[in-house]
């Protein structure tokens, strides 16, 4: 698909850019956790934390909405997979509340995609986790999208958004056929993005909603093509 410039030393210095401190997450000292309403996406339950790098955040108060019963915090909008509060935070979170009764928020009604409950069209939402070797000295993942000669961005593509231990990219509006995850630059002022390693193609075509996590976690290092082959896997 695209050729990658290849080289120890090439990924030494950019990984000399980023210039990350001592604190084990690139840098980054203080994370924000934050708690929405999974029934509009808009409104804050509880108040933002501020935990710092490897801390828990605190299980707020349980919120209390007319007309429902609280159903526990979540991970995801769709009130999935719980959230555990005895995990250390190492990334910026959004935690939703579930709710039982009234009318209902976003649901998964069945395995090949979700329900948005504002639009009623279907969500096509992908996760990426990566290996240890990827996210080192602060790296992000950037999705590059293409058909043909068309595509979402110039490579490497644009940044996905973090959200706990995986990059999250939402395909409900996609019109690409094809997909690549890359290794991008932790600062935005780098003048190249490309911190050289990227996924295989994927065919958007071939993803089974069902099990929407791209794992590359269990992944040895490798460089440039052919690429990084991951395992999809149901969130968790």
């Amino acid at each position: 698909m695209r050729s990658f410039v290849k080289g120890a030393t090439l990924v030494l210095s950019l990984l000399a850019l980023a210039g990350c401190g001592n604190s084990g997450g690139g840098g980054v000292s203080e994370l924000t956790v934050k708690f929405i309403d999974s029934a509009d996406l808009t409104t804050e339950v509880a108040t933002a934390q501020t935990v710092k790098y490897g801390e828990k955040a605190s299980k707020p108060a349980d919120p209390v909405k007319s007309g429902f019963e609280f159903d526990g915090w979540f991970k995801d909008k769709y009130c999935k997979v719980a959230f555990d509060f005895d995990v250390a935070i190492t990334a910026n979170w959004t935690i939703y509340a579930g709710w039982t009764g009234g009318e209902p928020g976003p649901s998964s009604s069945d395995s090949s995609a979700t329900t948005s409950a504002s639009t009623g069209e279907l969500d096509h939402i992908v996760y990426f986790k990566a290996a240890s070797w990827w996210s080192a000295d602060g790296a992000r993942t950037s999705a590059y999208l293409w058909t043909g000669g068309d595509h979402n961005a110039e490579w490497p593509g644009v940044v996905c958004e973090k959200e706990g231990d995986y990059w999250k990219l939402d395909l409900t509006d996609n019109t690409y056929e094809n997909l690549i995850f890359a290794r991008y630059s932790a600062n935005d002022a780098d003048a190249n993005k490309d911190w050289g390693a990227k996924t295989v193609d994927i065919a958007i075509s071939s993803i089974d909603w069902s099990k929407p996590v791209y794992d590359t976690s269990a992944s040895p290092t490798i460089w440039g093509d052919p690429g990084v082959t991951g395992v999809w896997k149901a969130l968790e």
